[in-house]
């Protein structure tokens, strides 16, 4: 469950880096009941990234046991972020360290947020647990 969880706190409760992004586009096309034609802008809200409810049940709540979907988390294809793995490992072995050591976990209050900034910030998060005793902790 562990090892799961990283590619669904990846996913998570949180919003991508950078609120949009700007595209141009290149040759007319017709999307979404839209006819775009070439040059005309258009605006990507980044938050909607893997918040699709047609792709996610109730994508907004966080659920390690959630069943596993593919997410774009660190973006795809030429545009996968080249630390995706460095990030995926941190998340890993930070988090097993945490369930080792940390038990009884609760959120104190809801996490206040940074509001109007390009990346997700939070001002604080407010959790209570219960620490393991550095001899009680088993070594792998």
């Amino acid at each position: 469950a562990r090892r799961a969880s990283v590619p669904r706190s990846c996913r998570g409760p949180h919003q991508p880096a950078g609120r949009f992004g700007r595209r141009i586009v290149q040759t007319a096309v017709s999307l979404f009941g839209l006819d775009l034609q070439p040059g005309q802008s258009i605006f990507v809200p980044r938050q909607a990234i893997n918040r699709d409810p047609a792709r996610f049940d109730d994508p907004d709540r966080f659920d390690v046991m959630r069943t596993q979907r593919r997410h774009f988390s660190f973006s795809h294809g030429a545009h996968l972020c080249l630390g995706h793995a460095v990030a995926r490992t941190n998340l890993q072995e930070g988090l097993r360290v945490f369930l080792e050591r940390c038990q009884e976990i609760t959120l104190v209050e809801e996490p206040v947020r940074v509001p109007f900034v390009p990346d997700e910030q939070l001002k604080s998060l407010c959790i209570r647990f219960r620490a393991q005793t550095p001899s009680t902790i088993t070594a792998r």
